[in-house]
């Protein structure tokens, strides 16, 4: 049987991931949303590096990432 509540819940996390997908594609500007996807291990486990540092754009062509814990950073 054809259940339209379960295809259009998985529709919608799907537009979802999609529309987060593209805003991450801007050409000429640095974006924050970029590293969104990137995993970093630290503490044992793999961990986003948005969890475990501030992202900001303070340029159009600069992405700046400032670590809480500079342990977490090798030398």
């Amino acid at each position: 049987m054809f259940d339209d509540k379960t295809y259009s819940s998985k529709m919608e996390k799907t537009y979802e991931v999609f529309t987060k997908d593209l805003s991450t594609l801007r050409t000429g500007r640095a974006n924050s949303n970029m590293l969104d996807l990137i995993k970093v291990e630290v503490y044992g486990q793999k961990m986003p590096i948005n969890q475990l540092a501030t992202i900001t754009t303070p340029e159009p062509r600069m992405i700046n990432i400032q670590v809480w814990d500079i342990n977490n950073v090798p030398f």
